[in-house]
């Protein structure tokens, strides 16, 4: 599979949300002949998630030349990075590139250390050797640029272009190739989406209920947006024409409906009473109760208690909808 901005099919950013923090760990390598597979220990959190899934390493894959294509070539090797989710999702592959640079002589990178241990230790196919290496970290080799992904075979391919390539020495790639067969490129792949933003700078990535985007081809109309203004305050995108959003506006329309109501009803069950009380009145010699009558029939109170039901219906109404969109 040829891994170019020419085959790009769509930009596939906040749903292709990857995060990582991997932990240092040992470093125990096994020669398979058409690759070298290093261990990396189980870490107490989960390093990596990825479009809200968490997962651990399974394994880093070191082949030479690489099994992609970049930009319709071959690079000196690739790293394919194993992992497995916790409990839903995909099994997740992060491939980077590896090339020889002209200008780079640091043979003591992590990459250069790790393959020349393993052809000290591991040099024949089927043999295993635990390397001593005390900087073994993941973080030190997977780039924080844009990458590219695709989904095949059940599982979920983030690709790294070959400008972020790990530099390795030539003295790597000979030893590389002295103790692996070459492997065989892939020429065809299913369609390549592009992460401009790359890896997510803060843990956990972003969630669902705050952010979907619908990966699609550029051509297509039928993307699907929902973007938070604000990262920490979920939003809620009110549509009519779906099944939950005229739910949702009914249930606030019937509670307005049912205020309305009730104060109503109290308007109108106390303009219909006639309240009596008595109030005292002295006459020389003893005290005689005087009966006086107070009813609620004036017309201006009742069409101002009218107008204030109105007003109290409607900001019943505006409080649902915006507490309801807090939700």
């Amino acid at each position: 599979m040829d891994i170019s901005p020419k085959n790009i099919a769509g930009e596939c950013q906040l749903k292709c949300n990857y995060y990582f923090n991997y932990s240092n760990s040992n470093c125990v390598v096994q020669n398979f002949g058409t690759g070298l597979m290093f261990s990396y220990d189980k870490s107490v959190q989960p390093p990596v998630v990825y479009n809200e899934n968490k997962y651990i390493v399974g394994g880093v894959f070191l082949v030479t030349p690489s099994c992609h294509l970049f930009n319709s070539n071959q690079t000196n090797a690739e790293i394919a990075i194993f992992h497995q989710p916790l409990s839903t999702g995909n099994m997740l592959v992060v491939c980077i590139p590896v090339k020889v640079f002209a200008s780079f002589k640091n043979s003591g990178s992590l990459l250069d250390t790790m393959i020349g241990r393993a052809a000290a230790g591991a040099p024949k196919q089927g043999t295993t050797a635990n390397l001593p290496i005390t900087n073994y970290n993941l973080n030190s080799l997977v780039p924080k640029d844009a990458f590219y992904s695709y989904s095949a075979n059940n599982q979920d391919v983030i690709v790294f272009g070959s400008t972020s390539a790990i530099p390795i020495t030539q003295d790597s790639i000979n030893k590389l190739s002295q103790i692996l067969k070459p492997s065989t490129p892939v020429s065809e792949g299913p369609k390549l989406f592009y992460n401009k933003k790359g890896p997510a700078l803060t843990g956990g990535g972003i969630s669902n209920s705050d952010i979907y985007i619908d990966c699609q081809p550029t051509d297509s109309s039928d993307e699907e947006v929902m973007v938070s203004a604000n990262p920490g305050v979920p939003q809620t995108q009110y549509d009519l024409g779906n099944a939950t959003g005229f739910t949702s506006f009914l249930q606030i329309f019937l509670l307005a409906l049912v205020i309305f109501a009730m104060l109503f009803g109290c308007y109108y069950f106390i303009s219909k009473i006639n309240t009596k009380y008595t109030g005292p009145t002295v006459k020389p010699g003893t005290t005689t109760l005087t009966k006086k009558t107070f009813t609620f029939t004036n017309k201006e109170g009742a069409s101002t208690a009218v107008y204030l039901i109105a007003y109290i219906m409607w900001a019943a109404l505006l409080a649902g909808f915006y507490f309801y969109n807090l939700k």
